[in-house]
C-alpha cells in the first residue's frame, strides 16, 4: 500500500479549507450555492480519510486529481461571484438554483451532474489518465468510485439534516432526480467521464464529446424544471414551493 505524502496530506487540506470559505460565506448569504458545496465538502473528507488507508497505487496522483477537479468549481464559482458568465454548464444550473425557486434536492443533483459529468472527463484529461510507464490508473479511479458510494448515503443525510430536515422526502415523489446521488448513479456517472475523458483524447472524437459534456446537464435540468407532462411539471412545482417554506439555514459560527 502506498504511503500519501505530508505534502500531499497538506494540500487536501487546502482544499477542505478553501470548500469551507466557500460555504461559511454562502450560507451566512443565504445562497443555495451553499447546498452542493456542503455536499462536495462531506465527499472530501471522505476521500482525505480514505487516502491513507484505501489501496491506492499512486496516493498522490489522487491528490492531483481531487485539487484540479475542485479548482474547476471553484472557477466557476469565482466566476459569478465576480459578475462574469460562468461555462456551460455552470451558468444555466447557477440560473437554475439562483434565480428560480429550487429545492434542496434539485440544488444538490444539479451541481454533483454538471461537476461529474462535465467537469471530471476534463480534469481526467489534464492530469493523465496513464502512469509514466503507460499503465492505465482507471484502477485508482475506481477505486474514488468506491470510497465515494460508501459515504453517499452519509452525504444525502447531512444535506437533508442541514437544510431541510422536515420535508426532505417530498423531493423524492414523482421524480427520478436523485437517481446520480446514489452510489450506483455515482459509479455510472464517473464511469460515463472516464468514457468520455478518453473520447477527448482522440482528435475524431473531441469535439463530440465536448458537446455531450455539456449538453448532459442541461438536459437534466430541463427535465426536471420543465417536464414534458403539464401535470408532472405542476405536481413538481408544487412540491418546490412546499418544500421551500422548510428550508433552513445554518447560523453563522459564534452567532
Amino acid at each position: 500500500m502506498a504511503v500519501i505524502a505530508a505534502s500531499d496530506a497538506d494540500r487536501f487540506q487546502t482544499i477542505v479549507e478553501r470548500m469551507e470559505r466557500y460555504l461559511a460565506r454562502y450560507e451566512a448569504a443565504r445562497d443555495s450555492r451553499a447546498v452542493f458545496t456542503f455536499g462536495y465538502v462531506q465527499f472530501t473528507r471522505a476521500l482525505w480519510a480514505a487516502i491513507g488507508v484505501a489501496p491506492f497505487a499512486d496516493p498522490a496522483w489522487v491528490v492531483l486529481v481531487v485539487e484540479r477537479f475542485a479548482e474547476k468549481y471553484f472557477e466557476a464559482l469565482d466566476a459569478l461571484d465576480r459578475g462574469e458568465t460562468p461555462v456551460t454548464p455552470w451558468r444555466q444550473v447557477f440560473e437554475a438554483i439562483l434565480t428560480q425557486r429550487s429545492s434542496v434536492l434539485e440544488d444538490l443533483v444539479f451541481g454533483i451532474t454538471a461537476h461529474i459529468v462535465h467537469d471530471l472527463p476534463l480534469t481526467l484529461v489534464e492530469v493523465g489518465m496513464h502512469d509514466e510507464n503507460g499503465v492505465s490508473r482507471v484502477a485508482d479511479h475506481h477505486l474514488i468510485n468506491e470510497v465515494l458510494k460508501d459515504s453517499i448515503d452519509v452525504m444525502q443525510d447531512a444535506v437533508a439534516n442541514r437544510y431541510e430536515p422536515l420535508v426532505s422526502w417530498l423531493d423524492h415523489l414523482g421524480s427520478d432526480l436523485d437517481e446520480i446521488a446514489t452510489d450506483y448513479g455515482l459509479r455510472v456517472s464517473r464511469g460515463l467521464a472516464w468514457y468520455n475523458a478518453i473520447r477527448l483524447l482522440d482528435e475524431r472524437s473531441r469535439e463530440d464529446a465536448l458537446a455531450a459534456i455539456k449538453r448532459g446537464p442541461l438536459v437534466l435540468i430541463e427535465q426536471v424544471r420543465r417536464p414534458p407532462v403539464w401535470s408532472l411539471r405542476f405536481v413538481l412545482r408544487g412540491m418546490r414551493w412546499v418544500s421551500s417554506f422548510f428550508r433552513r439555514w445554518p447560523r453563522p459560527s459564534g452567532s
